[in-house]
C-alpha cells in the first residue's frame, strides 16, 4: 500500500508533483518499495524457509503474527525516516496511518483473523477520499476506481473462501479508520 500511495502521488494522476525532479521521484518510489514491500517479502520468504510459517498464504492466523509484525516495523521505520528527513506533515501522516493499521492488524491477529488485503483496500479508499483536500489536482476517478477494486478484492477473498464476510468488513473498516483518522489529523494540523 505505501508503494501504491507514492506511485499515485508521483503519477500523472497528480499534476501537483509534476515539477518534481525525476531522480527524486524514482528514489522516493524505490526507497518506499525497498523498505515497505521488499524487506517484508524477504522476511516472509525467510520465515517460510526456516519453517516458522508453512505457507506464504498464512491461512492460519497463528502464522500471521511475525510476518505482520515485521511489516509493521518496516513501515514504522520508513515513516520515522521520512519524518526525520523533513517530509511535509501531510505526507508523513498517511504513512503513520498505514503503520498503525498494520500494527493493530498484527495484534488483532493474535485472537481473530481479519483480512489484511481489505485492511489495505480500506486504507486506499480513505486516501482517495481525503487526498483531494491536499492535492486539488488529483484525479477524481481514483476514488470510485479504488472502491471498485476494493469490491473485487473482497469478493475474491469470499470466493476463494479465505475469509468470511465479517473478516472482510473488519479488515476494510480497520484500514479505512486508521487512514481516515491520520489524514483528518493532517488536515486539522494544517488549519
Amino acid at each position: 500500500m505505501p508503494t501504491f500511495f507514492v506511485l499515485t502521488l508521483i503519477s500523472p494522476f497528480n499534476s501537483s508533483w509534476n515539477g518534481m525532479e525525476f531522480k527524486f521521484k524514482a528514489f522516493l518510489l524505490g526507497f518506499t518499495f525497498l523498505i515497505t514491500a521488499f524487506l517484508p517479502a524477504l522476511s516472509a520468504w525467510w520465515l517460510l524457509k526456516t519453517n516458522r510459517i508453512s505457507s506464504v498464504f498464512m491461512s492460519d492466523k497463528k502464522q500471521r503474527f511475525y510476518p505482520f509484525l515485521i511489516t509493521a516495523i518496516c513501515n514504522g521505520a520508513f515513516t520515522y525516516k521520512i519524518f526525520q528527513a523533513g517530509m511535509p506533515y501531510y505526507l508523513v501522516m498517511p504513512f503513520l496511518g498505514i503503520t498503525g493499521s498494520i500494527a493493530i492488524l498484527t495484534f488483532i491477529t493474535l485472537k481473530f483473523k481479519i483480512s489484511a488485503h481489505m485492511t489495505g483496500m480500506g486504507g486506499i479508499v480513505a486516501i482517495f477520499l481525503i487526498s483531494p483536500l491536499f492535492y486539488a489536482t488529483i484525479s477524481p476517478i481514483l476514488l470510485p476506481l479504488s472502491i471498485l477494486i476494493a469490491g473485487i478484492v473482497g469478493t475474491s477473498r469470499l470466493i476463494l473462501e479465505e475469509h468470511t464476510l465479517v473478516e472482510i468488513a473488519s479488515g476494510f473498516l480497520l484500514g479505512f479508520s486508521c487512514l481516515f483518522v491520520s489524514l483528518t489529523l493532517s488536515i486539522l494540523n494544517n488549519i
